[in-house]
C-alpha cells in the first residue's frame, strides 16, 4: 500500500510547493522563491520579514477602508487623496520586493486584494462630487497643448508660436505636465522659477512665467479651476542690455571685404539699413522706389515650422519658406537709401534685367545661385564662413542693425527719427540698440561742467 504524499510536498501549476490552500502557506512559498534569487542569508531574512509584515498590512487596509466606506457619508479631498495614495505605495512596495521573475498564485493574490481596495476607493469617490470632478480634470500637458492650439496658434506670428511651444513643452510640461491643474500649488510654481534662475537669463524666464500664468488664468475662466496658483510669485527682475555694436574699425574692414564679392551685398545692406534679416530676405522689386531713393518695408520672408494637433498634442509636421507679416505695425516703414545702398540695389537691377531681359516687379531681389530668395539661415552660414576665412570674430547678422542705430546716434540724429528707422514700436528699444561710446560719455560730463559754471553752480 502506497501512502498518499504530504500537503507541504504537493506541488501546485506554477511548480511551488503547497502548505495548505491559506495566505501564511502562500507568504511561506514565496520567501522560497525570493530565496532562489538571494543568496546573502540576512538580506534574505530581512526580505522575508519585510514581505510578511507588508502582506499583512494591505489585508488590513482592505478590512480598514470597506469600515469607511460603510461608516462615512462624505470624505474630503484630502482624505481621499491620503488613502488612495497609501494603497497604492503599499502595492507598488510590495511588488519591488516580491521581484518575482515568473507569475504565481501569490501575486494573483496580491493584485486581487488591491482590486479590492481600488473598488472600495470607487465607493468613497462617489460620496463626494468634486472627487469625481478632479478625476475628470485635465492634466497640466493636457490643458496647455489645448490651450496654446486655441487661443495662440493662428493669433500669433508662427515664429512666435514656435517659441511658444518650445517653452511650455521643455519647461512646464516636463516639469508639471502629468500632474492635475488644481494639484499645481504657488509654492510649486515658486521652486520652479527658482531652478530656472539657476540656468537661464531673466528675460527667458520672464516669458516662461507669462505662459504658466497666462495659461492657467484661462483655464480659471474656462472653469476648469476654481483659482490658479500663479500668484504672488517673486520673478527674476529683467535688466534690459545694450548689444554692442560693431567697433568703427572692424566695420570698415567688413565693408571693405563686402564690396568686393556681390555674395555679400546683403550684408552691405543690413548694416548701411538696419533692417532684420527677414525683412532684407522679404524686399522685392516692387518695394524699391529707385525714383525717391527708399525701400518700402511691406513683408518678411522666412522659414516657418508647421505644426498638428494630434492625439492631444502639438506635434511639428515639417517646415517651409514663406512669405510673412512683418513683426509688428511699426514695422511697415520707408526706408531712405544710403548712396552705397542705392548703388547695389541699382547693380543687382541692371544684372538681373541683362539676365532675363525683364525685371518682374513681384520678384525679390536678393536671390541665390539656384534662383531662389535667400533666407536668414543662408546668410548666417555665408557670414559665418566669411568672417573664418578673414579671421574675424564676434560678428552677427543681427549686430549689423545695432551698429547701424549707434552710428545714426553718433551722426547727431534724434531719436525719435531713429525709433522709425528701426521699426521699434517704442523708444525705450531703440534705446537698447544704441552703444555710446566712452569718449562721448567723457564729452557730455565736459559740456555739463561747461553749462555748471555758466550758471554758477560749483561743487
Amino acid at each position: 500500500m502506497v501512502d498518499s504524499p504530504k500537503t507541504d510536498q504537493i506541488k501546485d501549476k506554477y511548480g511551488n510547493r503547497k502548505r495548505g490552500d491559506n495566505w501564511e502557506g502562500r507568504v511561506f512559498i514565496l520567501q522560497r522563491q525570493v530565496s532562489l534569487y538571494d543568496t546573502d542569508t540576512r538580506r534574505l531574512e530581512m526580505r522575508k520579514k519585510t514581505i510578511k509584515t507588508k502582506c499583512q498590512e494591505l489585508l488590513d487596509i482592505q478590512v480598514e477602508y470597506k469600515t469607511i466606506a460603510d461608516t462615512l457619508q462624505f470624505i474630503t479631498v484630502e482624505y481621499y487623496n491620503e488613502l488612495a495614495k497609501r494603497a497604492e505605495v503599499l502595492y507598488n512596495e510590495i511588488i519591488k520586493v516580491v521581484n518575482a521573475k515568473k507569475k504565481s498564485k501569490f501575486i494573483e493574490d496580491i493584485d486581487e486584494i488591491y482590486s479590492n481596495i481600488v473598488n472600495t476607493l470607487k465607493v468613497l469617490k462617489s460620496k463626494n462630487p468634486e472627487i469625481v470632478q478632479i478625476d475628470n480634470e485635465k492634466t497640466v500637458k493636457e490643458w496647455f497643448y489645448e490651450w496654446l492650439w486655441a487661443y495662440k496658434y493662428g493669433h500669433k506670428a508662427k515664429t512666435t508660436f514656435r517659441g511658444y511651444v518650445g517653452k511650455t513643452k521643455n519647461h512646464i510640461i516636463r516639469v508639471f505636465g502629468d500632474r492635475k491643474l488644481s494639484e499645481i500649488t504657488t509654492f510649486e510654481i515658486q521652486v520652479f522659477i527658482n531652478d530656472l534662475m539657476l540656468k537661464y537669463e531673466p528675460s527667458t524666464i520672464k516669458q516662461i512665467f507669462l505662459l504658466l500664468q497666462e495659461g492657467f488664468a484661462r483655464a480659471v475662466k474656462d472653469k476648469l479651476i476654481k483659482q490658479s496658483p500663479v500668484v504672488d510669485i517673486e520673478v527674476p527682475r529683467v535688466i534690459p542690455h545694450t548689444m554692442m555694436s560693431v567697433d568703427l574699425e572692424l566695420e570698415k574692414r567688413l565693408i571693405e571685404i563686402f564690396k568686393d564679392d556681390e555674395m555679400c551685398y546683403p550684408f552691405a545692406v543690413l548694416i548701411d539699413t538696419g533692417l532684420r534679416t527677414s525683412e532684407l530676405c522679404g524686399i522685392k522689386w516692387e518695394n524699391v522706389d529707385f525714383k525717391n531713393r527708399k525701400i518700402l518695408i511691406r513683408q518678411s520672408y522666412q522659414r516657418v515650422d508647421e505644426f498638428e494637433f494630434v492625439n492631444g498634442e502639438i506635434i511639428k509636421t515639417g517646415s517651409s519658406l514663406e512669405e510673412t507679416p512683418l513683426k509688428s505695425r511699426t514695422s511697415k516703414r520707408e526706408i531712405p537709401m544710403s548712396k552705397g545702398v542705392y548703388n547695389i540695389l541699382k547693380e543687382i537691377f541692371n544684372d538681373t534685367l541683362k539676365r532675363n531681359g525683364i525685371v518682374e516687379e513681384k520678384n525679390f531681389v536678393f536671390i541665390n545661385t539656384r534662383g531662389n530668395p535667400i533666407v536668414g539661415d543662408c546668410l548666417r552660414s555665408r557670414l559665418d564662413d566669411l568672417l573664418k576665412a578673414n579671421d574675424l570674430t564676434g560678428v552677427s547678422l543681427h549686430r549689423f542693425r545695432h551698429t547701424f542705430a549707434t552710428r545714426l546716434y553718433e551722426a547727431k540724429v534724434k531719436i525719435k527719427n531713429i525709433q522709425c528707422l528701426l521699426g521699434h514700436s517704442t523708444v525705450q528699444m531703440t534705446e537698447r540698440y544704441l552703444h555710446i561710446q566712452e569718449e562721448e560719455q567723457n564729452d557730455a560730463i565736459e559740456q555739463l561742467d561747461i553749462y555748471n559754471e555758466k550758471i554758477g553752480i560749483c561743487i
